[in-house]
């Protein structure tokens, strides 16, 4: 059913309507000026003939939209004398006058009208007024917006014609007449106020930068690369594999396939797992199409999964603590006889195909006992996607010294000698120049190297032993791994010369030692440094099997009471209550949360002796006075004295003997005990066991 005809009536001009439609529409002046002559033009022909037809005025008006191509503005108002003018007109003509099929058509809209007014009144009647109720049905909205139209045509106008020209009205929002109101869902009251939608998470990319920066501030390249990609840059040029572990780090050897001339043969390569971000995401482990019991068990699942996470992050390192270790290599890097430093680099990914293969082929030649404590990468379980992972490159230093022990090397005074001073030399120049504590100084964290093309790491020449008072072997000493350690950041010049930035190490003397912390300068610098307190199994661990478990515990006593053996004396390895601290003449310290920033250097003698202990050891019951002439000659070139030669590796043996008794852990404790391996280099040269070309050469 067509919707009823409006028509004209007369109509009071709305001032303020008409300011508004003109504040909303600025050109509706111009517009009114621009046709006034259109108009005048159809008034006064109105005026002069007196009668026009229907099809004359609609064709008028017709031409007037299409002309100006815009909609009559509604805020328009025709002013009185023009309405009584067209309306005397019109009326004129009698097209108030109904044919019998449209007075038809009009008496069946308006029975149409009546009904749904009845209908609409009893809906109303029965409805009650809920504040939850929900809003009309679109065939309801309908029939009310049918009914309202028709309110607006009078029952006084049904004479008038329905064919008419729009009269402009008041600004108001339009309704969309005939097609109901838009549905709309009243709220309850009773319901829950909806939570405001949270913030959307960062992208995952965006999660593992953002952690990662700290690490990607050090690395030449800045982003996140692909483990992929990375290692499709290598494959086609080195061959990779795996030579050794750490506490949190696998290490892998890159060698080139085809010799370059004047470029670096190998490298090392640390490869160190980074822990999960705390606001990564965690991925579904459901199956598609299972279903689960609500929000108790999404909760479980979360927390299961968070609980393996955990887990599995155990033995990963945290960014800051890698941080620190990258500092301190860029900080050393210009100290002779420790790891060059290359680059950094933050990988993301499963290790590649070439990297899986070499931890396989490692893992296989390792004794039963001694299988890889990493996951096997191979497994899709062991890593996620998104693992992170921070390489750090180094320049070849050699093998390590338990790695040579076990293959025979190291295995007579000569070599044992060279091995020994040459760590000691290097740790003496890092204490003089950035206060420098390793923490950490086992055998397989020192690695050694041939110099020499005549010898190899188990088949050692001993040249000019007569003439020599250290580098008899051509074995070079390089100290690594520096995850415990702790150094003062300085900033010196990238031109330093690693050999001769601290030769001022040979004009020490026995001056105030470097001991602790509190001599430290009034300006406190920048420490690379871990703090040890976060894991305290490093100092439970137990010493039955291995001596070295023993050393951490030492050392943790030189930081708090400056005596390794304090920890026995109280039986614990927390500080004594303050009424028991000056019991026994020992000075106790309070163990601050920052304890181990501090630089105490005894905790170098403490590695020092731990290695003299291990290296003497290899050589027990072989000792020189037990050897035959011909046994103490072997490799011997340059000296043909049986004798002398057999007195010089004696009086070596003794020497390293005494120096053993210096370092050992309950003299470390006694007053007037050496403080560092600065003061042990020093008193080595005094009593003419070194000479400072040796220590200026080293």
């Amino acid at each position: 059913m067509a919707p009823p005809k409006q028509v004209y009536g007369k109509r009071t001009a709305n001032l303020t309507a008409s300011r508004y439609a003109k504040f909303m529409s600025p050109g509706k002046d111009d517009f009114t000026k621009d046709n006034l002559d259109v108009k005048e033009a159809f008034m006064k022909e109105v005026e002069n003939n007196g009668v026009v037809s229907v099809v004359e005025v609609e064709q008028q008006l017709e031409a007037l939209a299409l002309k100006n191509n815009v909609a009559v503005e509604k805020a328009t108002m025709p002013s009185k004398e023009r309405g009584q003018k067209l309306r005397k007109a019109l009326k004129s003509l009698d097209l108030n006058s109904e044919t019998p099929k449209e007075e038809g058509l009009r008496e069946e809209q308006e029975e149409q009208m009546r009904l749904d007014e009845n209908l609409a009144g009893e809906k109303d009647k029965d409805r009650q007024p809920e504040s939850g109720q929900k809003g009309a049905t679109k065939e309801s909205s309908l029939k009310r917006a049918s009914t309202s139209s028709s309110r607006e045509a009078s029952p006084s106008n049904k004479n008038r014609s329905q064919t008419h020209e729009v009269i402009p009205s008041a600004p108001r929002t339009p309704v969309r007449k005939g097609r109901g109101h838009p549905r709309t869902k009243i709220p309850n009251p009773q319901a829950k106020p909806h939570l405001l939608t949270p913030d959307k998470p960062p992208e995952p990319s965006a999660v593992y930068t953002t952690y990662a920066k700290p690490l990607l501030d050090l690395s030449d390249r800045k982003k996140i690369i692909s483990f992929e990609e990375w290692a499709s840059e290598l494959d086609p040029h080195f061959t990779v594999t795996k030579i050794a572990e750490a506490s949190f780090s696998e290490v892998y050897r890159l060698k080139l396939k085809i010799a370059v001339e004047g470029a670096a043969q190998e490298s090392v390569l640390k490869l160190v797992a980074l822990r999960t971000p705390d606001d990564a995401l965690i991925s579904s482990n459901n199956k598609a199409g299972s279903r689960t019991r609500g929000k108790a068990d999404t909760a479980r699942r979360l927390e299961r999964a968070l609980a393996e996470r955990k887990e599995k992050d155990l033995w990963k390192s945290v960014v800051e603590d890698v941080q620190s270790e990258v500092r301190l290599l860029q900080n050393l890097n210009h100290i002779p006889g420790f790891t060059n430093f290359r680059e950094l680099t933050i990988l993301q990914g499963r290790p590649s195909a070439s990297f899986c293969q070499a931890w396989r082929d490692w893992n296989k030649a390792r004794a039963r006992t001694k299988k890889s404590e990493f996951p096997n990468p191979t497994k899709k379980s062991s890593y996620d996607d998104t693992q992170l992972w921070a390489v750090v490159e180094m320049q070849d230093a050699g093998t390590d010294c338990e790695k040579v022990i076990d293959a025979g090397g190291i295995s007579n005074i000569w070599e044992i000698w060279d091995v020994f001073w040459g760590v000691c030399l290097s740790v003496a120049k890092a204490e003089e120049a950035v206060r420098f504590e390793h923490r950490d100084l086992h055998l397989e964290n020192v690695c050694i190297r041939s110099t020499r093309s005549d010898s190899s790491l188990t088949e050692t020449a001993v040249h000019r032993p007569l003439q020599r008072k250290l580098g008899f072997t051509g074995l070079e000493t390089t100290v690594i791994d520096y995850t415990l350690a702790r150094a003062d950041v300085v900033h010196l010049s990238p031109l330093t010369d690693r050999r001769s930035s601290l030769s001022s190490v040979s004009q020490l003397s026995l001056s105030p030692s470097i001991s602790s912390d509190s001599e430290s300068p009034a300006s406190e610098p920048d420490v690379a440094y871990l703090d040890l307190n976060k894991d305290m199994g490093l100092f439970t661990a137990s010493a039955d099997s291995e001596y070295q478990y023993e050393i951490y515990r030492y050392m943790r006593a030189v930081v708090l009471y400056n005596d390794p053996m304090a920890q026995n004396n109280e039986g614990m390895l927390e500080p004594p209550d303050p009424a028991s601290r000056e019991m026994g003449g020992v000075k106790y310290v309070k163990s601050p949360s920052d304890v181990w920033k501090g630089f105490y250097p005894k905790t170098n003698l403490l590695w020092a002796h731990f290695l003299l202990y291990k290296l003497l050891l290899n050589i027990e019951g072989s000792e020189p006075k037990n050897l035959a002439d011909e046994q103490v000659m072997r490799n011997i070139k340059g000296a043909k004295d049986e004798e002398k030669v057999k007195r010089k590796a004696t009086r070596l043996h003794k020497i390293l003997q005494r120096v053993e008794l210096l370092l050992d852990p309950y003299v470390l404790g006694r007053e007037g005990c050496l403080e560092s391996v600065k003061e042990l280099v020093v008193l080595a040269m005094e009593r003419g066991w070194l000479d400072a070309e040796d220590v200026m050469a080293c």
